[in-house]
This record gives C-alpha cells, sequence and structure tokens, in this order.
C-alpha cells in the first residue's frame, strides 16, 4: 500500500467518526433534552424561571420603590426594562434531582389545568421537557381558588430553593 493510499484511508476513517459522533451527539441531545419554564404576572409580580440543561434564569421584578404597594390599577404596575435577569449554573447533580423529582410526581400524565377557567385569574404557568416530551401545566390563581395541587408546589419549592442556593434573596 502506498503512503498516499494509506493517507486517504486515514482522512476517510476520522470523516466517518467524527460524522457518527455528530449523528451519536444529536440523537443524545434530542433524547435527553431538558427545559422547564415558570412563568407567573400580574399587576404587582413578574416571575419567570427557566432551567435549560444546566443554566438557571431568573426574571423577576422587585418593587424596591414600594409605588406598587397600593395599586389598583388593571394594568402591570412595572415596566419591561425594570425586570432584572439573574443566571447561575446548575450541577448535574442539581438538575438530576430536579428530574427525578418530576418523574416522582408523573408530571407529565398530570392534568394540564388546576382551577376553573370563565373567571378573572392569575395562571401560573410551569412548562417541562423531559426528552421529546412536553407537558405545560396552568393553575389558575384568584382570590377563593383551590391550593395550588401539590406536585406544582413541589416544583415551586425545589426551585425556590436552587435559587436561594444560587442567587440568596433577590
Amino acid at each position: 500500500m502506498t503512503v498516499r493510499r494509506t493517507w486517504v484511508i486515514v482522512v476517510v476513517a476520522l470523516l466517518l467518526i467524527a460524522v457518527v459522533g455528530v449523528v451519536a451527539w444529536r440523537w443524545h441531545s434530542a433524547n435527553n433534552a431538558f427545559a422547564l419554564q415558570y412563568y407567573y404576572t400580574s399587576e404587582t409580580v413578574f416571575q419567570r424561571i427557566s432551567v435549560d440543561r444546566v443554566r438557571l434564569t431568573h426574571t423577576y421584578f422587585e418593587d424596591t420603590s414600594g409605588r406598587c404597594a397600593q395599586w389598583m390599577a388593571q394594568m402591570p404596575c412595572w415596566t419591561k426594562e425594570e425586570l432584572r435577569t439573574r443566571e447561575a449554573a446548575l450541577s448535574r447533580a442539581e438538575v438530576e434531582a430536579l428530574i427525578g423529582l418530576l418523574r416522582e410526581l408523573g408530571w407529565m400524565r398530570l392534568d394540564s389545568a388546576y382551577a376553573p377557567s370563565g373567571q378573572r385569574n392569575y395562571p401560573h404557568v410551569l412548562s417541562v421537557q423531559l426528552g421529546k416530551d412536553r407537558r405545560d401545566i396552568i393553575y389558575q390563581s384568584y382570590p377563593d381558588a383551590p391550593p395550588m395541587p401539590e406536585p406544582f408546589a413541589r416544583i415551586l419549592d425545589h426551585l425556590s430553593g436552587l435559587m436561594a442556593a444560587k442567587f440568596g434573596k433577590p
């Protein structure tokens, strides 16, 4: 075998290995995708908590001036410019604990909405993607609403614990 032919075989083999690696990585990424987003807003509150694989992002409004304390208007007292965002990396163990809790709670099999619609309410939306499966669940709060479902509350408690560990208080 000539040097040139050996060189061509090596290059072709390396290209095949690279292609197989990219295909395997994409398949693994699609089947192991994890994302979570909690969103809640009202006239005086804005909160979005996102976990995208290993990144925790918290966007919120903090009423540092106190102007929202007596807010009565049927519109937000906050503006987009007043929202704050903070980010932190999650460890593999933290992500696995969150995924484990979601699985323990049977998140992907829960009802998609809690509390009756048809009246003024404030929806809490929690969306989860595990692999190729996605589940959006809405809890509609209002003054006489039933309590938040336990699985929803447990996920929010877990997220609050992660945020306290990563960010301290807002």
